[in-house]
């Protein structure tokens, strides 16, 4: 995760922007946030699952499940203008 975020923000909004100038901002800042809600899920997700191996199929998924639902970071959308 902590290689995805320097490659996305850092190198990839400022690229997009050199390469395709203004017009690429909003298609650039969706891809962003796309990925880091995505990678964010599934980091929960898999961190949650290795916390719970232990127990039943069903219990697991519903632990992990739970957690991505009550996550800030996975649920947040943006506030409308």
């Amino acid at each position: 995760m902590s290689a995805c975020y320097p490659n996305t923000g850092y190198i990839g909004l400022p690229l997009a922007f050199l390469a395709f100038g203004p017009p690429s901002a909003p298609g650039a800042t969706i891809a962003a946030v796309f990925t880091t809600c995505v990678l964010f899920g599934l980091a929960i997700a898999l961190l949650e699952w290795d916390l719970h191996r232990g127990h039943a199929f069903g219990v697991t998924a519903v632990k992990v499940a739970s957690s991505l639902i009550r996550n800030p970071i996975v649920i947040a959308r943006p506030s409308a203008p």
